[in-house]
């Protein structure tokens, strides 16, 4: 399941990321010039992506990104490597993140002796 924001997606969490802070949905709206049904339908899909945060205050949703925007860049190359990738280099970069530290240094210990 791919986790890209379409373009209006990026905007807003462009946004998110310069205000440094939660936002409501109108608040949002006029800083990014969009449509406020637009800016609904996009939080909706970035929440439920995990990219933002929602939060209740006196009724009303506020927004905040949940992630910086190296985070999401760093998941986005992780997804791209993984999809260009031949299956049996994926199992072994999915084993190799479940790890812990010292379990990945023996591995990496093992493969150096094999070279």
């Amino acid at each position: 399941m791919s986790r890209h924001m379409g373009t209006d997606g990026k905007d807003i969490m462009m946004c998110l990321w310069r205000e440094n802070r939660s936002m409501t949905v109108q608040e949002i709206a006029e800083a990014t010039n969009k449509r406020r049904y637009c800016v609904l339908t996009a939080m909706d899909n970035l929440f439920g992506m995990g990219w933002a945060e929602r939060s209740f205050e006196g009724g009303r949703a506020r927004y905040a990104a949940a992630v910086t925007s190296a985070e999401y860049t760093a998941t986005l190359m992780r997804e791209e490597l993984a999809d260009a990738m031949a299956p049996q280099a994926q199992v072994l970069v999915a084993l190799m993140a479940s790890l812990t530290p010292d379990q990945r240094q023996m591995v990496t210990a093992a493969l150096a002796n094999v070279a």
